[in-house]
Order: structure tokens, then C-alpha cells, then sequence
């Protein structure tokens, strides 16, 4: 798409004001498309570079309701609740998410809502059970999802670090992925395990499936290694990390909360 790849490269240049205008104009002109979500969630992005992040929820508001019934404003709605997150709104934060999964026909977005339902509730509310009720909906409801897998290492830890997603490779050795402290600001360790000397690729994903960062590329010997993750210069949101081996993989989801 010729015009958001013209907003993108002016905000790689740094100029963020005529970037800002031109990432607006994409979600008016492609509001059911990819890049007018894209360019939605780099509306956000540009507004933190400008230091005008206190406009980003007004913004969102503004496209819920400009594009109703259209994809840009079913992803406003799902941004709103990071929006809240971000501020510490946290009932409202519920309140958004409650509303997408009971109004959306989208199941993407249904899928991340009802994680954020039991991640708000398990990590920012101190409910637990009302968590497992909501990370019951989603195993049930999408079972082979990466968000599931996440949801069900979560449920399988009472205190502490959190429960590692593993899996076992084929000669029975750890093959596992885990961060702490997730949620996080700015920064989390990154623990991983390796069954087998190899190339080992560790990257960052945002929920649009676009790389924003690479850990790792590199070989490294069989066990257990970390790395750091810093996102200073990232927005607030829900993230995946994606370690990935001798052809098995693991996605684990973060958040994180600015």
C-alpha cells in the first residue's frame, strides 16, 4: 500500500507531525482494510513521539465512531482498553473489553478480549477467579491458540514467576520460553531453553503480526540462555515473542503497560 508505506517512511524520518496527517488520511481513505488499521495503530504511535499521548484515547473514540461498524472501529474499541490499562482505568479497561466480546462478530479481536478480561482481572485486579473464568472462555473457545497456551501457563501458577510455556522436542529435551515481569515496564528478561545446539531466531511481534524487534539471530549451544527486552520505544499494548529453532517454535504473549 503506496500511501501508508509514504506515512511510514516520513515517520522513520522522524517527522512525526506531517507523518501524523498522513497515517490519518490512510485510515479515512481504507477503513476496512489492513492499512487503515495499521495506520490507526500508528496514529497512537506518532502521538507518543509528539508527546501528545493524552490525545490518543480521544482519537480512538473519535474512529469508533466516525468508521462505525467498520475494521478500523472494531480496533479502535480493542485499543481503547490498552488506552485504560495504560492510565490505570482499570474497570473501564473491563468495561471495553466486555463490549467487544459481546458486540463483535470479529473473532480475532473477541480471542484478544477475553485474554485481556482475565489478564486485567489476574494481574491488575487481584481477582483470580473471575481470571479463570475469563481464561476458560478463551481455552474453550479457541483451544490451539498461542493466547491459550499463554492463558493456560498463567492459570498454572499460584505465586512466584510465572509458569514457562514449554513444549519437549523430539529427543525429549526442554524446549521452553518465559519472561518476568510480565506485564512489564519498559523492560523484561527473556528466558529460553534449547534442546540442541543450533540457529536460534527470537523476535517481537505487535498484534498486527509486525516485527518490532529482533532479539536474537544467532547460533547458540544447547540449554538454557536470556536475553533483555527493552521497549522504551515502543506504545503500551499486547506483544508476542516468537523463539523459534530446528523447525519447532513457541509464542509467548507480554504486555506491556507504560
Amino acid at each position: 500500500m503506496k500511501q501508508f508505506d509514504a506515512a511510514y517512511r516520513l515517520y522513520q524520518e522522524g517527522k512525526y507531525q506531517v507523518a501524523l496527517q498522513a497515517f490519518e488520511s490512510v485510515v479515512t481513505a481504507y477503513p476496512e482494510e489492513i492499512a487503515g488499521r495499521q495506520a490507526l495503530v500508528f496514529v497512537e504511535r506518532t502521538l507518543d513521539k509528539l508527546g501528545r499521548s493524552s490525545e490518543i484515547l480521544a482519537r480512538l473514540d473519535n474512529a469508533s465512531t466516525t468508521y462505525h461498524g467498520k475494521s478500523v472501529a472494531k480496533l479502535a474499541a480493542l485499543r481503547r482498553v490498552y488506552e485504560y490499562i495504560k492510565r490505570g482505568r482499570y474497570q473501564d479497561a473491563v468495561a471495553q473489553a466486555g463490549d467487544v466480546v459481546r458486540l463483535n462478530d470479529d473473532t480475532t479481536l473477541v480471542k484478544f478480549s477475553l485474554y485481556d478480561l482475565g489478564s486485567i482481572y489476574w494481574y491488575f485486579l487481584a481477582n483470580k477467579e473471575t481470571a479463570r473464568q475469563y481464561y476458560g472462555q478463551l481455552i474453550a473457545r479457541f483451544p490451539n491458540d498461542p493466547l491459550t497456551h499463554s492463558a493456560e501457563a498463567t492459570l498454572g501458577e499460584s505465586t512466584g514467576p510465572q509458569k514457562p510455556v514449554a513444549t519437549t522436542s523430539p529427543s525429549g529435551a526442554a524446549f521452553e520460553l518465559q519472561n518476568s515481569p510480565n506485564p512489564f515496564n519498559p523492560a523484561t528478561m527473556i528466558r529460553f531453553s534449547v534442546p540442541a545446539d543450533g540457529y536460534v531466531s527470537l523476535k517481537v511481534f505487535d498484534v498486527l503480526g509486525r516485527e518490532v524487534a529482533t532479539l536474537l539471530n544467532e547460533y547458540r549451544a544447547a540449554g538454557t540462555h536470556q536475553v533483555n527486552f527493552n521497549a522504551t520505544n515502543l506504545p503500551t499494548g499486547i506483544y508476542f515473542t516468537r523463539l523459534a529453532t530446528a523447525g519447532m517454535d513457541l509464542v509467548r504473549k507480554v504486555m506491556l503497560v507504560k
